[in-house]
């Protein structure tokens, strides 16, 4: 066989491009083309988001427990018992950690309506001190409506009295969206959880069957194998970064507030590096968690405002710096990008967007480093 015949039997990497394949303008129809394109994918993401989620969790998950399952089945134990065991393994230690806190976390739930009451008397203000600045905002606004409304010659609306009835409906209606929403979140981590049992049992059956699904070309084989192995390696050094900021961001956490004098300063750890999984929404939650705590503590709104400040500062100089830094440092990849893509598939996933997109887009630029026509996006994502 001629070398001809072999390039032609073996597009993956051609050695010359076209000349026509590169600085080629789109016409109009090719730019709408594009355009509609491009829109109906990212509906079709948006809408497939109950699917997606649960199988890249549960992928994660297969990645993450791989390693120790071929450990076990170089053991002489069945690789489907030895998955069972991980999993049940990794969900019996995050239950058990759960389990320890429960404690405070009921303690914590029985004070919120102390905090409620707190938080309206601040937002309400007192005899002692007077009105609250929240309250003359507030009164200062329905001033501003009343004589706007007598300027164009309108009648000044009279001051309904506050209802509670409306404030209540709306906070059970929210507590119930959001009971809604983690139930369903359960449901596609167990989801998840079968899919990784499944994968880890498969073991490299998909990879070989990738392997042939990329032709017979011995060459194309072999940029297959080598796409999966460095697929494969940036979603672990993922995993190991996530890991090791999250388990700062706790230690950090629990040991600044506990020099504050913070309650509960265990509990607050726990719970800012279980959430920072959740880039930005997570720090949020966090933050929230540690305002309700330091309410009940202290009556100054000051060491309220350093209690949350500190929660937030180390989210921010090790969640949002360090993780940041290391991610595009281990993958490659464009810090700036990085941000941008967490924001963008946050904006279309929500939570499971925030968590899933830094993998995603290392599998992007693995796959545009090996294929000629996505030049410029690898180009783009390239640190």
């Amino acid at each position: 066989m001629t070398k001809t015949s072999l390039r032609a039997a073996d597009p993956v990497v051609p050695d010359t491009l076209p000349p026509d394949a590169v600085g080629r303008t789109l016409s109009a129809l090719e730019m709408s083309q594009v355009v509609v394109g491009v829109g109906a994918g990212l509906l079709l993401l948006h809408w497939s988001k109950g699917f997606f989620a649960p199988l890249l969790f549960g992928i994660l998950v297969s990645y993450a427990l791989r390693l120790p399952v071929n450990a076990l089945e170089r053991k002489r134990l069945p690789r489907a018992l030895a998955a069972a065991i991980m999993l049940c393994t990794a969900t019996a230690l995050t239950a058990s950690v759960a389990y320890s806190l429960r404690g405070d976390m009921l303690e914590l739930v029985e004070q919120l309506p102390s905090a409620a009451g707190k938080i309206r008397s601040r937002v309400q203000g007192n005899p002692s001190t007077g009105a609250s600045p929240l309250a003359k905002i507030g009164r200062a606004a329905t001033e501003l409506e009343k004589a706007a409304t007598e300027v164009t010659g309108g009648t000044a609306p009279a001051r309904a009295p506050p209802s509670q009835g409306n404030g209540l409906g709306f906070i059970k209606q929210f507590l119930l969206v959001q009971t809604t929403s983690a139930m369903t979140t359960l449901l596609q981590v167990a989801s998840g959880l079968l899919i990784a049992f499944f994968l880890l049992t498969a073991g490299s059956a998909f990879r070989r069957k990738l392997t042939r699904l990329a032709g017979p070309s011995l060459a194309r084989r072999r940029a297959t194998i080598d796409m999966l192995n460095e697929i494969d390696t940036h979603i672990q050094r993922y995993l190991l970064v996530m890991i090791a900021t999250n388990v700062l961001v706790g230690l950090a956490t629990w040991g600044l507030l506990a020099v504050i004098g913070v309650e509960r300063a265990l509990l607050l750890g726990a719970i800012a590096g279980l959430f920072h999984i959740i880039p930005y929404a997570g720090s949020a939650l966090a933050a929230t968690a540690a305002a309700i705590v330091a309410m009940l503590q202290f009556s100054d709104l000051q060491q309220v405002g350093m209690v949350v400040g500190s929660v937030l500062g180390i989210a921010a100089v090790i969640g949002l710096g360090v993780n940041t830094w290391l991610q595009a440092y281990t993958l490659r990849m464009n810090s700036a990008v990085v941000i941008v893509a967490v924001l963008f598939f946050g904006w279309l996933w929500g939570a499971w967007g925030l968590f899933l997109a830094v993998p995603l887009l290392a599998v992007l630029k693995t796959v545009a480093d090996r294929i000629p026509q996505w030049q410029v996006i690898a180009e783009f994502l390239a640190e």
